[in-house]
């Protein structure tokens, strides 16, 4: 869900401009939670990172890169 946020948001929905994909697992999610997932543009991608917002954005997902044309 984190990689189409990306392409949705960011690449016009266009998956042939994602090179590369990376995460690390920084937490649970429970069925039902709403999931926020927070971007910004890097050199040679995009990073982000998702929290759980009920939670009071726990991590659920660090370290994300998305590397792109």
């Amino acid at each position: 869900m984190t990689l189409k946020a990306v392409v949705d948001t960011l690449l016009d929905g266009d998956v042939t401009r994602v090179r590369a994909y990376r995460t690390r697992f920084a937490g649970v999610v429970f069925p039902g939670e709403t999931l926020r997932v927070r971007m910004w543009t890097v050199e040679g991608g995009t990073q982000a990172t998702v929290t759980a917002a009920e939670r009071d954005d726990a991590p659920v997902l660090a370290d994300t890169f998305v590397e792109h044309a």
